[in-house]
């Protein structure tokens, strides 16, 4: 959908699987006596542009601990999400 769109969402590419995810969640668990809500995570994911594939993702759950050498933040995302997969010599990530 278009941005002016009344049903443009950010992650239209994803909706369809993260609502099945969200019914499946609730079919399936019922609360005890206490919930809680977490607005602290991120997800950062890996997707084909054209097709919104969902490749590979990591959820940000804070700093991690670095061991000596300093990779600034981007670089360390994009060889995270790419490590231990071959890619087309061709294929270009962009962030």
């Amino acid at each position: 959908p278009k941005r002016e769109s009344k049903d443009y969402s950010k992650i239209y590419k994803v909706k369809n699987v993260t609502e099945i995810l969200r019914r499946n969640f609730q079919k399936n668990y019922n609360f005890a006596r206490y919930g809680t809500i977490n607005e602290s995570y991120k997800v950062r994911c890996l997707c084909d542009p054209i097709t919104g594939y969902l490749f590979n993702y990591q959820i940000y759950l804070g700093k991690e601990e670095t061991s000596g050498k300093e990779t600034p933040l981007g670089e360390h995302v994009v060889f995270h999400l790419m490590s231990g997969h071959k890619f087309p010599r061709e294929t270009s990530i962009f962030r």
